[in-house]
């Protein structure tokens, strides 16, 4: 009989114990693997340095417990001798997303190797007057149908992601969802998904910004983990993270990365959803742009060139408008970039960051766009122009950034996880 993988034992016990060289060999080799690729007993060693027959045992107790497979044999050597095993990760444990979306919600199946299994989706309507047990009822019923229809046991599934909008504090509540505020305020998200996933080792919730950024992190490692990075999550509202060498920065509240509700605009009429006026993502939403060129003289002909009602104009458009030479888009343009210049400026004067990256709406800017930032800093005279934060975009769909955090966030919980080494 298998062992069970995840024993019931002190985590904080085991985590005061300095560790055993044979957990710190064991790690180290699970480390060549976690990559899902195949290797053979002796690459394993050569990465690690770690002898062959140390490798041998560790794999020996990851094959116990069901987190290594043989994948059949590799290359001969150079000599004619024998192939060797090639040992893979295996795909046993199972990981599930959980994604709180303005117009739906998912729930995605995937293997440790970060294969999706399955998923289901449910539509939702803003306009819908159902509290969030209404939904959490959906989920399970979504969640017991792919296990069923997978033939998957619940057993089997070591963590579940939550991806929800709004401010979460402890990874457990949602202080409230800026889209459902008939949901009230506190939701205890974790407590209620672990009661429908009790076999469920790991349960977290995080922010839909957060983890669009450690996606961001993950899908561009080479270009950004060396780096000072601000994602900048820009849907119908902005929020975002920011990344120290490819490394989260914590708060000491919920509220760090919140930075669509900053203030930029004082006098503004616009009121945000966080009750202040003039804040960051409430001037540069759809609805203020619409007020903004609403009145110029040539938006007719901009309308027609989009082929648009003005209650759909977005961001894309505009910026195509700029490119076609129409007016209000020109001037639009110049505004937008001028609120965005003064957001990042304030936000480097407390981070200083290498780079600002701009996920969702807002990363389909262009040249001119950019450089109407630049040109807004250097009015600011503690900056010189070799010292500017540089912007870039991410064009991954949010909800793919998204997952691709929430199961980052997942897999380097599993791979930390003490009682896969003792």
């Amino acid at each position: 009989m298998r062992k069970n993988i995840f024993k019931q034992e002190n985590q904080e016990s085991l985590a005061a114990k300095p560790p055993s060289l044979k957990i710190q060999n064991r790690k180290m080799v699970m480390n060549v693997l976690r990559d899902g690729s195949p290797y053979s007993i002796v690459e394993i060693s050569e990465r690690t340095g770690v002898s062959r027959q140390t490798v041998s045992k560790a794999i020996n107790h990851f094959s116990e417990l069901g987190l290594v497979i043989n994948t059949g044999k590799g290359d001969s050597t150079g000599n004619g001798g024998k192939k060797p095993n090639l040992l893979q990760l295996s795909s046993q444990p199972k990981l599930l997303v959980i994604q709180f979306r303005v117009n739906e919600n998912r729930v995605i199946l995937y293997d440790l190797t970060c294969q999706e299994i399955s998923y289901s989706v449910i539509e939702t309507n803003l306009s819908d007057p159902f509290d969030f047990y209404y939904y959490l009822e959906k989920i399970k019923q979504m969640s017991e149908q792919i296990f069923a229809q997978t033939n998957i046991s619940a057993e089997d599934l070591y963590g579940v992601a939550v991806i929800t909008p709004g401010p979460v504090i402890d990874h457990a509540f949602v202080h409230y969802n800026p889209f459902r505020k008939q949901w009230g305020l506190d939701i205890p998200i974790k407590e209620e998904v672990q009661k429908i996933f009790p076999t469920a080792k790991f349960v977290f919730v995080e922010n839909i910004g957060k983890l669009a950024g450690l996606g961001t992190i993950t899908e561009h490692a080479e270009t950004y983990q060396s780096q000072r990075v601000v994602t900048v999550y820009t849907y119908e509202g902005i929020n975002g993270c920011f990344f120290d060498h490819g490394k989260i920065v914590e708060g000491a509240n919920s509220i760090i990365g919140e930075f669509g509700h900053m203030i930029l605009q004082p006098d503004s009429p616009t009121q945000c959803i966080c009750g202040n006026r003039g804040c960051f993502e409430s001037v540069v939403r759809s609805s203020s742009i619409h007020e903004r060129i609403q009145k110029s003289s040539d938006i007719n002909d901009f309308l027609k060139f989009v082929g648009k009602p003005l209650s759909e104009i977005i961001f894309e458009d505009i910026v195509k408008g700029y490119e076609a030479g129409i007016r209000c888009c020109q001037d639009e343009l110049i505004t937008l970039a001028a609120y965005f210049a003064q957001a990042f400026l304030n936000i480097s004067l407390v981070y200083d960051p290498d780079i600002f990256v701009i996920e969702g709406y807002y990363s389909c800017f262009n040249k001119a766009f950019e450089s109407l930032i630049q040109e807004y800093l250097s009015g600011f005279s503690l900056l010189t122009p070799d010292r500017y934060f540089n912007i870039a975009a991410d064009h991954i769909p949010l909800e793919q950034l998204e997952v691709s955090g929430a199961i980052t966030a997942l897999k380097e919980h599993f791979f930390s996880d003490q009682t896969i080494y003792s």
